[in-house]
């Protein structure tokens, strides 16, 4: 953004659409810092999102090649399509963004929108190709 484009050396000449949204929640400051802590104490680097029951979404910070690992969990209100079952992946470390809270839209194409509810800024993310969607 701040950068002189002639010195850049792949300009972006389009703009970055959204698929369809198929899970929505808002991600708090409060709860965005929880999960770096956790992740930060316990060297997970990767960072689950599924559906938890009838309260919306469950962010757990996951060791995915180790079933016997510690995690952590915190379930946030959210919406998704009923019955869905999915289980994205995203990598902790590509979640570096400007304090505050975010509403976040994710797509089964594995692609996430973080948009800060108080700056007028948003964000892509690339989610892990490990992440399912349907059953």
């Amino acid at each position: 953004f701040y950068a002189d484009e002639k010195i850049l050396t792949n300009v972006p000449d389009k703009e970055i659409s959204m698929p369809s949204v198929d899970v929505s929640f808002v991600l708090d400051a409060a709860t965005l810092n929880k999960v770096r802590k956790a992740s930060a104490a316990l060297g997970h680097t990767k960072m689950t999102i599924c559906p938890a029951g009838d309260s919306g979404v469950r962010l757990s910070v996951v060791d995915n090649t180790d079933e016997t690992s510690n995690a952590f969990s915190i379930d946030v209100p959210g919406t998704c399509e009923s019955g869905s079952d999915y289980m994205f992946v995203m990598n902790i470390d590509n979640m570096t963004l400007i304090p505050g809270d975010y509403e976040v839209e994710i797509s089964q194409r594995l692609l996430t929108k973080f948009e800060n509810k108080n700056v007028d800024v948003h964000y892509f993310i690339a989610l892990e190709k490990s992440s399912t969607f349907g059953a």
